[in-house]
């Protein structure tokens, strides 16, 4: 078993503008069920405050377990996830209660590696949100496939190219979206 708390302090920009910070706290577990099976648990708190919107300073907290299966010897991985996630603003309306699961499966070769994840996450407003007239109600699916050049090193990172569709659909117009996206870029392992 292995289990690492952690403290924490973030900052995030938008668009070179200093955006937010937030301070708190996190912790992770990994318990293996067997040579083959592990369980992943994690759970965070963090006081977050939005530096130009105070409505949305408050407590956002994140609980996940994963539970991840190797087969062929550990060149196939499988793995199934739970999420939940809440925001506790200060402002009612802007709090938000989030739920999802997902599915990841890959295979490494010496030439490469595939993967491919199927995630979907569903998200509850608290209360009407004052420019809509309603309580925001969504569900998210998100289709990744990718693929690692491993034999490709440079320097010991790896070329990834990975293909991520999103289909949102919501009653509010701003989070109902339909998103293709490709990524182009670097990866190692540790």
């Amino acid at each position: 078993d292995l289990m690492r708390p952690a403290a924490l302090y973030e900052r995030r920009w938008f668009g070179k503008q200093a955006f937010s910070n937030g301070v708190g706290g996190d912790v992770d577990a990994t318990v293996p069920l067997s040579s083959r099976t592990q369980l992943a648990l994690s759970a965070s708190s963090v006081r977050q405050t939005i530096d130009l919107n105070g409505d949305q300073d408050g407590w956002r907290t994140a609980a996940g377990a994963d539970l991840l299966q190797q087969f062929s010897g550990g060149a196939t991985l499988a793995r199934c996830s739970l999420r939940y996630g809440r925001l506790d603003a200060t402002a009612r309306p802007e709090s938000l209660r989030q739920y999802g699961t997902g599915f990841l499966l890959a295979h490494k070769s010496r030439a490469v590696t595939v993967f491919g994840e199927l995630d979907y996450t569903r998200t509850h407003g608290i209360e009407a949100q004052f420019l809509f007239g309603k309580t925001r109600r969504d569900q998210r699916w998100d289709l990744t496939g990718a693929v690692i050049l491993n034999e490709a090193k440079l320097v010991g990172f790896a070329p990834i190219m990975r293909l991520t569709h999103t289909d949102s659909s919501a009653n509010i117009l701003l989070f109902d979206y339909h998103r293709t996206r490709v990524d182009f870029g670097v990866t190692r392992a540790f």
